[in-house]
């Protein structure tokens, strides 16, 4: 089954899909997690030039953990332009096309860099690679020898509550180290006696310096 069947897509021609990357301080997919609404704003944004200049905007979020792949984030209708630039000046909607595979649907696709692209230029290179069940709320535990996340990213996994970080956090203990990635310098913690990993972390996550 190709993406405009899926999607519900009839005339190419009235889309511009919305490959959104790596903005030099947030990755979309960790946004998308974190908040659906502040995910919605990315799609309300307009640069340096009007690139959503369509009806609609159909977007994908670059699903880091694996290469060339992106998740479904939603057919948008653009109900109007404001003429600022830099700044939320897209009036959207989402609309229900799709709207059950949001977070769910998977594709792979070279794109070249940018943001916008015309939706039939760039159609035969989409691919669908995978549905999943559920929508996507985060990795799953990586094991203990591979944990090395940035403290935006844990604090998704926090506020989810993943149930299978928890579950292999929240009884063991052990030495961790947090690492300033401005200025290099590390801090050696530790988690011990009823402390487990978990409840220290959780700590940090809601006041910034572990103490309660």
């Amino acid at each position: 089954m190709n993406i405009a069947t899926i999607l519900e897509i009839e005339h190419l021609q009235d889309y511009k899909l919305h490959a959104a990357r790596y903005n030099g301080s947030e990755q979309p997919l960790d946004v998308f997690v974190k908040d659906r609404k502040e995910w919605d704003n990315w799609n309300s944004w307009q640069g340096t030039k009007n690139e959503f200049n369509r009806n609609y905007v159909v977007s994908f979020i670059k699903f880091y953990p694996e290469q060339e792949t992106w998740l479904f984030g939603g057919i948008y209708k653009i109900l109007g332009r404001r003429p600022e630039k830099n700044t939320h000046s897209y009036n959207i909607e989402l609309t229900d096309k799709g709207k059950d595979l949001i977070g769910r649907l998977k594709i792979t696709a070279k794109l070249s860099r940018g943001r916008a692209f015309n939706l039939e230029t760039v159609y035969n290179r989409l691919s669908v690679c995978e549905i999943l069940r559920e929508s996507y709320s985060g990795e799953f535990f990586c094991g203990y020898e591979n944990i090395s996340q940035d403290f935006f990213m844990l604090e998704v996994i926090f506020k989810n509550e993943r149930t299978n970080w928890k579950s292999a956090l929240e009884n063991i203990k052990g030495v961790y180290v947090i690492t300033d990635k401005k200025t290099g310098k590390k801090y050696i913690g530790s988690a011990y006696g009823d402390t487990g990993i978990w409840s220290r972390w959780a700590s940090y996550m809601k006041t910034g310096h572990g103490w309660k």
